[in-house]
């Protein structure tokens, strides 16, 4: 039902609008969503996230037209579920019962933090198991709290290169910004900061078992 809305499309570390962030020569007939595909004109949005197709296509349904520009004018959407008329390396068809699952929401206006946490929780649910009752009634734990809205956490793993932990923090909403991370059960002695191979960039500040962090606008 959107006339000419903005679609923001979730990439591995960004978000990108199709045409419009996008270089001449660039794919606008196939598009990746990561966590999330978000539709809005300024009055409604929606954002629909694919859990087991990731590729989609706009405006129409593709037919290898190999465009130039994209002309942004309705707000239709088509799972790409299946390649069956490309000319090598793929089958011409597949058989049996397949499912493809898919999940929507809708407000007035999401943000990217808000569409990436949507986006999470249904591509990596929470996993759950029962264990016994302690007596202490209902008690709430986290692991991990961030005390910024707007970061992610993508990861959270060992280290390659030393006894250590590393965490992989995303800013979602374009703003430079110190962060305060806390680990439960962790009294961290040191901390640094680091780029995505893991090179010592410069030392962090630990106080009181939380980190401080600094990351850019937009950055990882």
């Amino acid at each position: 039902a959107f006339s000419k809305p903005e679609f923001r499309i979730d990439v591995p570390g960004g978000v990108v609008r199709p045409e419009a962030d996008q270089l001449p020569g660039a794919c606008r007939d196939w598009y990746g969503v990561q966590d999330f595909l978000a539709i809005a004109d300024g009055d409604a949005a929606v954002i629909w996230t694919p859990v087991d197709s990731p590729l989609v296509t706009l405006q129409d349904i593709n037919r290898a037209r190999w465009f130039k520009n994209l002309d942004i004018e309705n707000g239709h959407v088509f799972a790409y579920v299946m390649n069956n008329y490309w000319f090598t390396n793929y089958r011409a068809s597949q058989g049996g019962e397949l499912t493809f699952r898919f999940s929507m929401t809708s407000g007035r206006r999401i943000s990217d933090t808000e569409a990436q946490a949507f986006g999470q929780s249904v591509r990596s649910p929470m996993v759950a198991s029962i264990i016994r009752a302690s007596g202490e009634g209902e008690v709430s734990h986290g692991y991990v709290t961030i005390e910024a809205y707007g970061v992610a956490l993508q990861a959270l793993k060992p280290s390659r290169f030393a006894d250590g932990i590393v965490l992989r923090l995303r800013e979602m909403e374009g703003d430079d910004r110190q962060v305060k991370v806390r680990i439960s059960g962790i009294d961290f002695k040191t901390a640094h900061l680091s780029n995505l191979g893991e090179d010592k960039l410069s030392t962090l500040e630990v106080t009181n078992g939380a980190i401080e962090i600094p990351i850019r606008a937009l950055g990882l």
